[in-house]
């Protein structure tokens, strides 16, 4: 059984380069979108396509 870990993360930005903080399934470039894109590289994850 893979082990599991729960963490905090406190996140702020500038909207001006995204479209919005939402995922959204046809644009990828939203906050929620890089965030979760980061964290399935960072292996945190395991996946991130709702």
């Amino acid at each position: 059984m893979k082990e599991t870990h729960n963490f905090l993360i406190l996140l702020s930005y500038f909207g001006m380069e995204f479209n919005g903080s939402a995922y959204q399934k046809d644009n990828d470039n939203t906050v929620e979108n890089k965030l979760l894109e980061n964290l399935y590289k960072l292996e945190l994850i395991d996946n991130y396509d709702t």
